[in-house]
């Protein structure tokens, strides 16, 4: 299975982004009220791409064979997907007005960002790591 490595790699790089890119899509849309078809568009366009993200990152890490749970920037990684994904489901349906709209959006925003620091560094304190 290792030979398959790079292109699951890339396949996880390119949801990740797209996942993060479309949550800031949706969310501009949201905030400018435009057409529902759209949002609703996305929004399982959403779901798509971040069943293929996980489906890759357990295909990784079967191929490199590093766990959550036992590797602590995996597991940081894991617990901050939850975390996006409860920010996220959050964002979609318990909204009741506009700020908290922008509030639950930047802080998923802000975890998608967290997760890539992360996932960069290999560190569990991401970005954080560069300055201690």
């Amino acid at each position: 299975m290792i030979e398959f490595y790079d292109e699951v790699r890339h396949v996880h790089w390119l949801m990740a982004f797209a996942s993060g890119g479309l949550l800031f899509i949706h969310g501009l849309i949201h905030l400018s009220q435009a057409d529902n078809l759209l949002s609703t568009s996305v929004r399982y366009l959403r779901y798509g791409v971040d069943t293929v993200l996980i489906t890759a990152a357990l295909m990784l890490t079967n191929i490199v064979q590093q766990f959550p749970f036992i590797d602590a920037w995996l597991t940081v990684k894991f617990l901050l997907l939850m975390v996006y994904l409860f920010l996220s489901h959050i964002m979609l349906y318990n909204t009741r007005n506009q700020r908290q709209y922008v509030i639950v959006w930047g802080l998923a925003l802000m975890t998608w960002l967290f997760i890539f620091s992360v996932a960069k560094t290999h560190n569990s304190w991401g970005i954080f790591s560069l300055l201690f």
